[in-house]
């Protein structure tokens, strides 16, 4: 997983598809963000391939990298479908293919951000848990997502984390 997060096509989520895939649902992700990024061709449905964004799922606890989420897009920026690479039925994989049990998150905040906020806003998926940011009026708000309901329940916080805004 890792390898391919390193292809990325830009290395960053700034001036690229992907925030105007975010802006059009109104949300954005923070500047600081390093776990997202953008490829021009995925392969997508067979031998099809889309341009896909691509998040690193990662053991909140370890920061072991664990897998990725990606959302495929259309060519017109909307969402065309979801997946995972690196993942086996909703559990991770890890560098020795042995299955990890903790839900991983997409850090959608840096570690130091959350670590220095004592608090974090998490949802299922990186729309939602970007509009617990918007919602609750704190721009500056961590957040994680999810990736999914599955590992939205199964979500254990940190000890570190002494508020938790779902």
């Amino acid at each position: 997983a890792m390898n391919e997060f390193a292809k990325a096509d830009a290395p960053s989520h700034h001036k690229t598809p992907i925030e105007t895939y975010l802006w059009s649902r109104g949300v954005a992700l923070p500047n600081d963000c390093i776990s997202v990024r953008w490829r021009k061709a995925w392969q997508f449905k067979g031998d099809k391939t889309t341009a896909a964004i691509m998040a690193l799922i990662s053991d909140p606890i370890t920061l072991k990298p664990l897998g990725l989420h990606l959302t495929y897009l259309h060519p017109n920026n909307t969402k065309w479908g979801r997946g995972y690479f690196g993942v086996k039925q909703n559990l991770w994989l890890d560098d020795d293919d042995k299955l990890h049990k903790r839900a991983g998150v997409i850090m959608l905040s840096p570690m130091a951000a959350v670590t220095s906020a004592g608090t974090l806003g998490i949802g299922e998926g990186i729309e939602t848990a970007l509009s617990v940011r918007r919602i609750s009026g704190n721009e500056n708000l961590p957040v994680w997502a999810a990736g999914d309901s599955g590992n939205l329940a199964k979500f254990e916080p940190p000890s570190y984390i002494r508020t938790l805004i779902i």
